[in-house]
């Protein structure tokens, strides 16, 4: 008799540690799902951290010739208001074009080569940070892909890729500062020209 009452004091003993440890096991359940989220979270953080250090490495740091010792002659575009200047390779002849009363289009393009690129500028009165949502608020129909907000001179700006009727792929950056609307494009293929010009950009006060 007393074996059998210590085998059931025994299933006792095992039934109620059994029923105890089911809310521990949730707990670890709960706990590991935590911490799967935290990780993925982490993992996410670090991957988009390494997209954008490599998109910024892509920048030439600020310099007076980021163009290298392949182009030695350098012009300096200067405009009055709003007053900015940059640097550009020399082979590049300018062109300002009206459009209306106050906006322009000012153009660059190497005759040689064909490289080119262009700067529209608008008067804004909105002292804003452009965002892809508010573009495409503006301007539903616009190709607005590959979005990175990066710095010229110390004004934040909205880097990205699209399309034009004349130059075909681009890629812009767009900006307001000074009381105007700063819409740069280059075709692709000269993205590398247009991040050399954009480190030597100046705004004067």
């Amino acid at each position: 008799m007393e074996g059998v009452q210590l085998k059931k004091q025994i299933r006792t003993w095992m039934k109620t540690k059994k029923t105890q440890s089911n809310p521990v096991s949730f707990d670890l359940t709960l706990f590991t799902k935590l911490l799967l989220i935290v990780f993925f979270f982490a993992v996410s953080l670090f991957v988009l951290s390494l997209l954008k250090n490599e998109f910024e490495r892509s920048f030439p740091r600020e310099t007076d010739n980021p163009f290298g010792k392949e182009t030695v002659f350098l012009g300096t575009f200067s405009h009055p208001n709003p007053p900015f200047s940059f640097k550009y390779p020399a082979q590049f002849e300018v062109e300002i074009i009206p459009d209306g009363e106050k906006s322009k289009a000012v153009l660059f393009v190497n005759p040689r080569t064909g490289d080119a690129f262009q700067i529209y500028l608008t008067p804004f009165k909105d002292q804003i940070v452009l965002t892809p949502e508010k573009i495409r608020q503006d301007i539903p129909d616009i190709v607005l892909d590959h979005f990175q907000e990066i710095r010229v001179s110390g004004v934040l700006t909205l880097f990205f890729a699209s399309q034009d009727e004349v130059f075909g792929d681009t890629y812009e950056v767009w900006f307001v500062h000074h009381g105007t609307l700063f819409q740069i494009t280059s075709p692709a293929q000269n993205v590398d020209i247009l991040k050399k010009i954009l480190v030597t950009f100046r705004f004067q006060k």
